[in-house]
């Protein structure tokens, strides 16, 4: 399961770590998906996401990692 952070304020900023390989366009893809997680807790306002990869091959499919990073962000959002 995915490490995520959120800060909301009048933005809102969130991080999502994965174990995962990941270049640059797979991090920016987990991330953009990881977007949906405000949605889904209901944050409204602006919004950035960053996530990181650790390098650490676990070999969960990219979808699969998208989606719990969703998941994880809107937990964070929810007991923040």
């Amino acid at each position: 399961v995915p490490a995520a952070l959120a800060v909301v304020g009048e933005t809102a900023v969130g991080l999502v770590v994965v174990d995962a390989e990941l270049g640059p366009a797979e991090c920016r893809r987990v991330a953009m998906s990881a977007h949906d997680g405000f949605a889904r807790a209901g944050v409204t306002a602006p919004a950035t996401v960053f996530a990181v990869a650790t390098g650490v091959a676990t070999g969960t499919p990219l979808n699969d990692l998208c989606t719990a990073a969703a998941d994880a962000l809107q937990l964070a959002v929810d007991v923040a």
